[in-house]
């Protein structure tokens, strides 16, 4: 380990030593279109350290708009990669260089401090440090005021927001978000607070804040409500004004019978109208109810053969298992002069036998597949490293085995992960004979994480991929094969609020992925 260590690091300095000499030739606007080239290439950390090259780079030449710029694409990188720390680091450099270019220039360059500021309080909320974050939002809020920019204040104001829902002053955040709207009731802003709460929602998205994503969600559902009431009463109130008038109208210029004929017949049109889209309407709500009628009845249909399907199975076990028991017990009465065929017998019977219960096992599974297995928090390092070592004694002396996994606390079910990762773990050694078998565990986010179990010799049939988790999708030998334990095992995953896949693009024998949402 420790060699290849020290390899990476003289290839990472070798790699970094010719692009600071390459770099040192470019201009910072070549620097830049390096960093835009190897972006769309996705080559993310070339591209990290091209931006900054032209951040230095442009800062130097004193062009403060284009170097923040640069850094604050930089900084995206860094947080894409979770290097926060890296990202505050920059963030601390662009406010040097913006410092320096308003002493320099005298010139104010709020807006920019603005647009740095914010990207740091947004890392102190993500890391979940309340008083930089809070300190943060004061400083905002100063330069805010100070300059008097609308843009200013309506990034200010989401931010807020975002602030006190990440840090549970759900309160507070309730209040900047009725104070935000308002000011659009009053004006009769409609569409502007429907565009401005469209984006609360997509920026609490993107920063994973369900809770001000619910609670926005509540309030945006009430609002098109009753801005619908609103509109409907002004345009009611508008159209009775016209009405009105042209009584008013018709009373003072006394109009001929013919023009108020006219006027009668044009009512009696839109009444006509509105009968004949009250008769659509209602229509097609009876064919949708009957649709729906008609599903609702489908579906009962359904579980009702699946309950039958099931009975049928668990009458046919407890018939089934006592005349195998039977058979079994004949083959005691055969003659030494039939050893051999006596074990095959035998082997066969408790294979029968194997089988049955799995699917005993199979068909409770699917019985009970809505009602989840409970999860409690468990060190994955020391689960992880458990199972592993609870198998050495199956493996094959050519066998490598390792486990990577952090040590942190996750949710799950200790004793059905560890039915199904010993079945999975026992399938591999049982198929590979030499190469190694690796258990990795990842955290995606909060609230998802994968265990990737990979092994080098177990090779396994693409036609067989495509339905390995699925009960009776093809005719087996249930005295060689696996019977029904990758079902059982994906019901059980399913159970604990996920799934279990092979990873196709591992080419050098087979991954199972187990992904769970928690």
């Amino acid at each position: 380990m420790k060699p290849f260590i020290i390899s990476f690091f003289c290839f990472f300095l070798a790699f970094t030593s010719v692009n600071a000499q390459e770099s040192k030739t470019l201009s910072a606007n070549e620097k830049k279109s390096q960093a835009e080239l190897f972006f769309k290439k996705q080559q993310f950390i070339t591209a990290r350290y091209y931006y900054l090259q032209a951040f230095y780079a442009y800062a130097n030449r004193n062009d403060i708009q284009q170097a923040i710029e640069c850094g604050l694409k930089a900084k995206d990188l860094y947080h894409k990669d979770h290097l926060y720390q890296m990202e505050l680091q920059l963030c601390d450099k662009m406010n040097q260089q913006i410092y320096n270019a308003e002493s320099r220039t005298e010139k104010d360059y709020s807006a920019l401090h603005f647009k740095v500021l914010l990207n740091k309080m947004q890392i102190y909320m993500i890391t979940k440090k309340k008083k930089s974050a809070e300190a943060t939002l004061k400083t905002l809020k100063d330069i805010s005021l100070k300059a008097q920019n609308k843009e200013l204040n309506e990034e200010l104001a989401l931010n807020t927001i975002d602030y006190y829902y990440t840090f549970g002053n759900e309160k507070a955040g309730k209040t900047e978000l009725e104070k935000m709207i308002l000011q659009y009731k009053v004006n009769k802003e409609y569409e502007k607070a429907n565009q401005k709460y469209e984006k609360i929602i997509a920026f609490a998205q993107k920063a994973n804040n369900t809770t001000l994503i619910s609670h926005t969600f509540q309030k945006y559902m009430v609002w098109k409500d009753s801005v619908n009431s609103w509109t409907h009463h002004e345009k009611m109130t508008q159209l009775n004004t016209k009405y009105q008038k042209s009584l008013n109208t018709i009373e003072t210029k006394e109009r001929s019978l013919t023009t108020k004929n006219i006027f009668i017949y044009g009512l009696l049109l839109i009444v006509a109208g509105l009968v004949i889209a009250f008769l659509f309407v209602g229509g097609l709500f009876f064919h949708k109810q009957r649709h729906y009628n008609q599903l609702k009845k489908d579906i009962d249909l359904t579980n009702k053969k699946l309950l039958y399907k099931n009975q049928f199975l668990n009458n046919f076990f407890n018939l089934l298992n006592p005349i195998i028991k039977s058979l079994k017990e004949t083959t005691q009465h055969i003659g030494s002069d039939y050893n051999t065929e006596k074990d095959e017998l035998n082997a066969k019977y408790d294979s029968m036998i194997a089988f049955t219960k799995d699917l005993q096992i199979y068909v409770e599974l699917e019985q009970t597949l809505s009602e989840k297995y409970p999860l409690k928090d468990e060190k994955s390092n020391l689960f992880c490293e458990e199972i592993m070592t609870s198998i050495s004694n199956d493996l094959d002396p050519n066998i490598t085995t390792s486990v990577n996994a952090p040590k942190i606390s996750i949710k799950m079910n200790k004793d059905k992960m560890n039915v199904v990762l010993t079945f999975l773990l026992k399938m591999a050694a049982k198929n590979t004979t030499e190469g190694y078998i690796t258990l990795d565990f990842k955290k995606r986010s909060v609230h998802k994480y994968e265990i990737l179990l990979s092994a080098s010799g177990y090779n396994i049939s693409l036609k067989k991929k495509e339905t390995l988790f699925e009960a009776f999708s093809s005719t087996t030998n249930i005295t060689e094969d696996e019977g029904l334990g990758f079902p059982i095992c994906a019901l059980m995953v399913n159970k604990m609020k996920g799934t279990i896949t092979i990873d196709k693009n591992f080419k050098k024998g087979t991954r199972f992925v187990l992904t769970f949402s928690i």
